[in-house]
Formats: structure tokens, sequence, C-alpha cells
């Protein structure tokens, strides 16, 4: 499979279990099909806990037998998706297709470069690429630096909804110039009352982080289907989200897959870090293995974690959402 899978068709969590399985019905690739398989995590595994620092360097330094390879796999992969499935809500870290709405829309300000970059209407729809003799280009100044190179952006606005949709758009984030990402597909959002939003992904969404000298290398991927994500910034903030995710972590050897959908919003006011009991979160990977994220109690900074029929566990807010 091409370090660059091409992201196309519909994708259920069904069809993922299929081509987990060796079937080839799957429309959301990974860079590779090295999926955390059931059983390969411990009796004691607990999602999200990232071991203490004593306990790994004992583990690194061979005193410890409890080492699990597929435990710390397993977490780093729901640390890797988790941030996409709650954005900004109760926790720290904003939603991937937040940031790819932002950083597509801005492409198209009136700050925009139009001596490498053209511009083209139609209708509702404006479109911009590379002049032609160009490979790379700060599209808009103070943003980011986009090398597109056959790619474009496309932005179609009405009074209540933004498109955003990029085709092969290869940019280095001005916030971080060390990386080069690689995002094709179609982000809807949609404005609700006077602060409130909800982004939609019908067909699939990838975005990738890529080798800056060798950009057929993929060091770490995403992909997005049948995704929603609801936020609603009153006094008190509303955030669900829903959909089917696989990825790669950065630069790791392995891939999954989760079916992902908040049954019981989260809900803050505003001034708040920690959101307000009932709040529900489930995750099933393409084992079909559950995992449940549930806030038991008012402005807790835990949450309650269960895997499969286990015993639930407090785990904190800052272990779920902290990269692994």
């Amino acid at each position: 499979m091409s370090k660059l899978a091409k992201l196309a068709g519909v994708a259920s969590i069904a069809a993922l279990l299929s081509a987990c399985g060796g079937g080839s019905d799957s429309k959301l690739d990974t860079p590779n099909g090295n999926y955390i398989k059931p059983g390969d995590v411990s009796s004691t595994f607990i999602p999200f806990k990232d071991k203490d620092f004593l306990t790994k360097l004992k583990e690194k330094l061979g005193f410890s037998e409890s080492l699990n390879v597929m435990d710390d796999r397993f977490n780093q992969a729901l640390g890797h998706m988790i941030g996409e499935t709650l954005g900004d809500g109760p926790i720290t870290r904003t939603g991937r297709v937040i940031e790819l709405t932002a950083q597509g829309t801005s492409a198209f300000t009136i700050l925009r470069n139009s001596i490498c970059t053209e511009l083209t209407k139609s209708g509702t729809t404006q479109t911009i690429k590379l002049k032609s003799g160009n490979d790379s280009c700060a599209t808009s100044f103070g943003k980011e630096v986009v090398t597109f190179k056959g790619g474009s952006i496309s932005l179609t606005e009405t009074l209540s909804s933004t498109t955003v949709e990029f085709n092969n758009a290869l940019y280095t984030p001005w916030t971080d110039t060390s990386k080069l990402y690689l995002v094709t597909g179609k982000i809807v959002k949609d404005t609700v009352g006077s602060n409130g939003a909800i982004y939609s992904v019908k067909d699939p969404l990838k975005f990738q982080i890529v080798d800056k000298n060798n950009p057929s290398t993929t060091l770490e991927y995403m992909g997005l289907q049948d995704y929603e994500y609801r936020f609603f910034d009153e006094q008190l903030q509303s955030v669900s989200s829903k959909g089917t995710i696989v990825g790669q972590p950065k630069d790791a050897n392995f891939s999954y897959a989760f079916n992902f959908s908040v049954t019981q919003p989260f809900e803050k006011e505003w001034w708040r870090i920690y959101p307000k009991a009932s709040g529900k979160l489930e995750i099933i990977d393409e084992y079909n293995q559950k995992i449940v994220v549930e806030q038991t109690k008012d402005y807790s900074s835990s949450a309650s974690v269960r895997f499969n029929s286990g015993v639930p566990t407090n785990v904190s807010w800052s272990d779920i959402v902290k990269k692994k």
C-alpha cells in the first residue's frame, strides 16, 4: 500500500472489521495494516492511563517483567484520536478538524498573497492554487506557508455555513515550521445561534504529516468518516462528537481504527476547566472492544473509564487528553 494512502468511498466500522480481518472492503486505509488486536493488552490494562516515570525506567533497565508493548500502543492510539473526539470542550486540545477549517479559510483573507497564487471564483465558491512556475508560496502573510504543486483549496461560504475542501494541499503551519501536512477532503462548518458550530465530514478526510525531505513518507496519519463535532459556546458550553476514525500515531509502526460517539454531551460553565456530571463517550475499536469515558461528578478533574466489562477506574483528564 502506498504511504500516501488514498481515501475513497464510504466506510463503516463493519467495513473496518472486515478489512482488518483480511477483507478488502474498507475504504478508510492506513499507511500500514499492523492493527492492535484483541488479547494483545494485559489483564490490568487501563485506557489512557500512562505508566509513571519510575515504572518506565525500571522496564527500560530490565528490572520489571510488567512491560506490555500493546498496552502502550493502545494508549498511544487513544491519545492520538481523543483530541479529535472532543476538541476544545471539557479539555484543552483543539480538534484537528477545527484547526484545518481555520487554516484553510485563512488562505482566502484580504492578506492573500497574489504574487504566487491565483484565485478563481464560481458562484459562491473560491479556489486558490499556485500560479504556474511556483512550487511554494506563503498564501496569507503571517499565516501558513503552502506548497500545492497540483493541489488546491476551495472555500464556499453562505450566510449559515462554511465549506473548506482540500485537494492534495501540502502546507507547513506557521506555528510549527518543522512539519509538512498533506490534506485531502471536505469539512463543512454550520453556524448555530450566535456562538455555536457543527463541523461535519461525510466523505473521507485524510490528513497526515509527511517527511519534508521525502513527502512520499508518512510520519503521522489520520482519516475521518461520517464525523460530526458539535460545540455550543454559550454560558453553558456543550460538546458532542461522533464518527469513524483510523490513524497511525507519529513515527509509529502500527495502526488503529475506532468508532466513537459522545452519547451524552459534555457540559461546563465557560469559566470552569472540567465538565459537569453526565457526559459520556463510547469508543469501540475495530475488534469490537469497548471503552467508556464518563463524567460522574460535577467539575471533577477525573473521569470514570471502563474497558470492556472491567471495573471502572478513575483516570485524570490530564492523562486522558495528553499526547502519548
